[in-house]
């Protein structure tokens, strides 16, 4: 390899990667996607207008709404029922235990209790709460 070789392939100029090859055509940058043309025999549906009809909505009429010329009773409230205390425990044994009135509470897994009416109860230090 001589130096005037060497010499002249440096000044050439370098083809970019991106540039078409001689002879090919040239593509553009950005190509858009094309959409297909629609069939020329399929004519458009035709929509015929019709007016908009909106209806209002009656109003829900019931006996405790109406406008009346008598005086209402006021309606009657449920009665309070006292709270009910949480029952204590008399004495205990492995099967259960007894409060001061006298119901048996059978002893269920752990702290709980089963109360004489079913009802699910756990085990206070003084009493049992019953849900």
């Amino acid at each position: 390899m001589s130096l005037t070789t060497a010499g002249a392939r440096a000044q050439e100029p370098a083809l970019a990667p991106d540039t078409p090859a001689a002879g090919t055509p040239a593509k553009p940058a950005a190509e858009a996607p094309i959409k297909p043309a629609p069939p020329p025999n399929r004519k458009p549906i035709k929509r015929r207008s019709v007016q908009q009809v909106i209806e209002p909505t009656p109003p829900i009429v019931t006996d405790g709404y109406r406008p009346t010329l008598t005086v209402r009773s006021p309606a009657a409230l449920p009665s309070a029922s006292p709270p009910q205390s949480q029952p204590r425990l008399n004495s205990c044994d492995a099967g259960g235990c007894t409060d001061t009135g006298g119901a048996r509470y059978n002893s269920g897994v752990g702290n709980t209790l089963i109360g004489p009416q079913g009802q699910l109860c756990t085990k206070g230090i003084v009493g049992a709460q019953c849900f």
